[in-house]
C-alpha cells in the first residue's frame, strides 16, 4: 500500500511538473508572438513616417529656409507644417507594451519618437518656427539637426528589423 501512495505522489508531482512546463511554453511563445507584432507594426509606422517625410521633403524645406537666413535673402522665415490630430497612432497605442521589446531597440524607438514630437512641436502654427521674434537661423538650423538625427534613427530601426 505504501508503494502504491508512493507511486500516486510521484505521478502527481510528474503531472504537475509537465504542466508547468507546457504552460511556461506556451505564455513563453506567445509573448514572443506578442513582442514581433508589436514590432513590426512599429516599424511598419516609423517606414510609413520617413516615406511621408521624404516624399513631403521637410527635411529639403528646412534647408531651403536656412539658406534663405544664412545668405542674407531674408531675415526672418516662419514655417509652419500643418499636422494631423492622431499622430503616430501605432506607437502611441503601444508605448505601454514598448517593454516587451529588447532593451535597445525600445530605446532607439522611443529616441525616434522623441525627436519628432520636437519637430513637430517646433513646426506647429504656434511653434517656434512659426514665431517671428524666434524663428532664427539658429532654431532652424537645430529643428533641422533633430529632424536628420531621427530620420536618420528611424532608417537604422528598420535596416535592423
Amino acid at each position: 500500500m505504501n508503494s502504491t501512495l508512493n507511486t500516486a505522489i510521484a505521478v502527481a508531482i510528474l503531472s504537475a511538473g509537465i504542466s508547468f512546463l507546457i504552460q511556461y511554453f506556451f505564455k513563453r511563445y506567445d509573448s514572443r508572438i506578442h513582442a514581433k507584432t508589436i514590432k513590426k507594426a512599429i516599424i511598419s509606422e516609423i517606414t510609413a513616417t520617413l516615406k511621408l517625410i521624404e516624399k513631403r521633403r521637410y527635411s529639403e524645406f528646412l534647408q531651403e529656409c536656412i539658406h534663405e537666413l544664412a545668405t542674407g535673402k531674408t531675415f526672418k522665415v516662419l514655417a509652419s507644417i500643418e499636422q494631423q490630430q492622431n499622430l503616430f497612432p501605432v506607437y502611441k497605442s503601444n508605448i505601454d507594451k514598448i517593454g516587451v521589446l529588447n532593451a535597445n531597440l525600445a530605446s532607439k524607438i522611443v529616441m525616434f519618437y522623441a525627436l519628432l514630437e520636437s519637430v513637430l512641436v517646433d513646426t506647429n502654427s504656434k511653434g517656434l518656427l512659426n514665431n517671428a521674434e524666434y524663428s532664427t537661423l539658429e532654431a532652424f538650423q537645430e529643428t533641422f539637426a533633430i529632424l536628420n538625427e531621427a530620420i536618420a534613427l528611424g532608417n537604422e530601426i528598420i535596416q535592423n528589423k
